[in-house]
């Protein structure tokens, strides 16, 4: 195993400690080569520090090397011959290089020596009170005295298959690794332990072997098919595979076998969240919670079903539940920044404020920032990375396409950093855009700052926010000298290594800059420009002229549709009795999310039987079926986007009003660009007086209906050529006014 390292110099026994944590850190996490050098790097300073050669020789035994693995385990011996496990591998090393002479040996002259006044065997009488105390320290949580009590079990009885097994279950909770060879020592003692097996399939899952785990997780419940763990782990398995009929079944066979299994209740609640079956994940996300501990993913899970749920602010309080049980889980601080979005009960100060509160736990976390990079200080061409989960088809990429179409090439090159593995028909259109297609989704955050910032970027843009997919750590290691956020999320990020947040006039007027801890760069006219479906949809005329009746639409995800937006609803219809209410939504493709629903509108004074609720269809249906309302009624405080524009698209046209927030002041935006600014209305109350007066003039109806689509197309949100050259220019003033640190180089 020939490996290149630096040598360096320890100071004091501190130093040889934290080096050797450092290197175990990497064995446990799987990075063997990283591992290694290190090592290595304390074994060429002093070869006789025992855990390095130790640590050697055990990696050395994980890669099926046992000829590697003897010369290193046989100087831990040499220098600490009173440890257990040194006796332990050395001798299974002996034996896997096929010295079965000299492994005999070695076993006698263990007893012998690891420990004193010990015959080879150990009677059941003496055996059961050192099992019991091998069952006391585990509940203590004394891992590390507890693999070593196992160990010398062992030297003494290597016929002792729950000796063995105690070992690698106590390993499993400090060095992964290391407990691979103990629960395979229990398994060939004792093949028929449905435990163990249960226990190697949670290793490999640990180790980052998923199939084999699997394989462990099945054998298990064939062993003991009434052992709930074991179909739990294959439930939990199947569910990131994203199997979820399979794993669906598993886990509630777990739940049958133990009604009160709180974990297998909880991963089913994230089975059935992925699989949008929200009303039932709820119910088995709480009963999770019901127990004496919450989990912080559990939290958050149940937080993010709420959400779809219509219910930001419980939503918001379990995201809460979530940060405070682990500060450090960013996702969940992230998704109770999302949720705050949708809060009736939330303003600017109080999303800025949160927000900062991310940013400063987030610094906390992450290594030293990079204060020089590679990029040209001067260039003729800048280099801008952007950073994104939705690189498909998703309002991103909608809305990004016209743009990377139009960007003269000779003066930016783009390079992409997608942050999922997405990859359908939208992704190959805008592939060719970009100059490199770096994904970063198996990488860790500090690994992709460093591809990043030796990618040489002047500019990185984040495309996220706090949405789905983020890579907001990533952007807190400063990869790049300037840093945006920019199209795909509607507040401050909280982020004090992003230094601009691109907005226009109406999306963010001046007052409003507050409410972000970057600077507020505003874009001429939209910060958006839109790229009409590249689908052919025939238009049709308005069904009231067909229907006698008006039909107001909604397209919107359900849970912007909140309890305020309900009411100024309500008192429109109630001004035009005969008219019906639309809305489709992927939320309501579940029936008791249908109920909830009319249930909710009823209290707000909408009659269930005016309304007509859809489940998810595909993009085409989506599109024609705004053949089936006459004009949409925007919802707040989160107004429309896409689905805003894909309606004018379809000649329908949406009724808004500005509020306070960029979230609130889309709508507005987005209508104003599209020359349509008699139809963002003053405040709530103009809001209502216009829908009920626009509703009744079918004949502005109909001529919209003909000529929006045209309008659309020569205004400015979708003119992708101004849009590009406006968009360029903001890139080349921000580059010309950043402050670099250290000079590039």
């Amino acid at each position: 195993m020939s490996v290149n390292v630096t040598p360096r110099t320890f100071p004091d026994e501190d130093a040889v400690a934290a080096a050797l944590r450092e290197a175990g850190a990497s064995a446990n996490a799987g990075r063997w080569e990283e591992a290694v050098k290190q090592y290595h790097s304390i074994v060429l300073i002093d070869a006789s520090i025992a855990d390095a050669r130790f640590g050697l020789g055990l990696l050395a035994l994980q890669a099926n090397q046992p000829m590697h693995a003897l010369p290193h385990l046989k100087a831990a011996l040499a220098a600490n011959s009173c440890h257990g496990r040194y006796w332990l591998f050395y001798i299974d090393a002996l034996v896997r290089a096929g010295q079965q002479q000299a492994a005999g040996a070695m076993r006698e002259q263990g007893l012998q020596r690891g420990l004193s006044n010990t015959t080879a065997t150990i009677s059941a009488q003496e055996l059961s009170p050192l099992l019991a105390s091998l069952d006391r320290l585990f509940k203590e949580r004394q891992f590390e005295r507890m693999a070593d009590a196992a160990g010398r079990i062992t030297m003494r009885d290597p016929d002792c298959a729950a000796a063995w097994s105690a070992q690698g279950a106590a390993l499993m909770q400090f060095s992964p690794p290391a407990a691979l060879e103990p629960l395979r020592q229990a398994l060939r003692l004792n093949p028929a332990s449905s435990s163990v097996m249960h226990n190697l399939g949670t290793l490999l899952r640990m180790l980052g072997r998923p199939e084999a785990a699997l394989s462990a997780y099945r054998r298990a419940t064939s062993l003991d098919p009434r052992l709930a763990e074991a179909h739990a782990g294959v439930g939990s398995l199947l569910t990131q595979m994203q199997r979820y009929d399979e794993a669906e079944t598993s886990l509630r066979r777990a739940i049958e076998l133990r009604p009160g299994f709180a974990e297998a209740h909880a991963n089913l609640g994230s089975n059935l969240l992925a699989q949008r079956k929200l009303v039932e994940a709820e119910r088995h996300l709480r009963q999770a919670l019901s127990g004496a501990s919450a989990s912080a993913t559990t939290l958050n899970n149940l937080g993010m079903v709420l959400k779809e749920l219509e219910q930001p602010d419980e939503a918001i309080k379990y995201f809460r539940l979530a940060v405070a049980a682990d500060p450090k889980f960013f996702l969940a601080h992230s998704n109770l920044l999302l949720a705050m979005l949708y809060s009736t009960n939330t303003s600017g100060d109080d999303e800025v404020r949160e927000a900062r509160e991310f940013g400063r736990s987030l610094a906390a976390a992450v290594g030293p920032r990079f204060t020089s990079w590679t990029c040209e200080k001067n260039p003729q061409r800048l280099r801008i990375g952007m950073v994104s989960g939705d690189l498909a088809n998703h309002p991103v990429g909608f809305f990004l396409e016209r743009l990377l179409a139009n960007l003269d090439a000779t003066r930016f090159e783009f390079i992409a950093y997608p942050t999922s593995h997405r990859n359908d028909e939208m992704t190959a259109r805008l592939r060719p855009h970009f100059s490199a297609w770096r994904p970063l989704a198996d990488l860790t955050d500090d690994a992709a700052a460093r591809l990043i910032h030796d990618d040489g970027v002047h500019m990185l843009i984040d495309l996220a926010g706090h949405t789905a997919g983020n890579r907001l750590p990533v952007f807190a290691w400063r990869p790049a000298p300037v840093q945006i956020c920019w199209l795909g999320y509607f507040a401050t990020t909280g982020v004090e290594e992003i230094d601009y947040f691109l907005a226009d006039a109406i999306s963010v007027p001046v007052e409003h800059d507050a409410h972000f801890s970057e600077t507020v760069w505003r874009l001429p006219g939209s910060r958006l420009c839109y790229s009409p479906p590249a689908i052919e949809v025939e238009l049709s005329p308005p069904p009231v002229l067909s229907n006698g009746f008006i039909t107001f639409g909604c397209f919107q995800n359900l849970s912007k549709v909140s309890d305020p937006t309900l009411a100024a609803w309500a008192e429109v219809m109630a001004a035009l009795p005969g008219s019906r209410l639309r809305l489709q939504s992927w939320q309501l493709g579940a029936s008791g999310v249908r109920q909830k629903f009319l249930a909710r509108a009823q209290r707000q004074g909408i009659a269930p039987d005016r309304i007509d609720l859809h489940g998810p269809v595909d993009r085409v249906g989506y599109l024609r079926a705004h053949a089936e309302v006459d004009m949409i009624l925007d919802t707040f405080p989160f107004t429309g986007g896409t689905t805003t524009c894909d309606a004018l698209w379809m000649g329908v046209p949406t009724i808004t009003f500005p509020g306070v927030r960029l979230i609130a002041r889309q709508g507005a935006s987005l209508l104003t660009a599209a020359e349509l600014g008699e139809w963002v209305a003053a405040d709530r109350a103009e809001y209502v007086t216009r829908a009920v007066e626009y509703a009744q003039d079918t004949q502005r109806l109909q001529h919209l209906r003909q000529t929006l689509r045209d309008t659309l197309v020569r205004s400015a949100l979708c003119d992708g050529p101004l849009f590009a050259r406006r968009f360029e220019e903001a890139m080349w003033q921000i580059w010309a006014q950043a402050k670099l640190e250290q000079k590039p180089g």
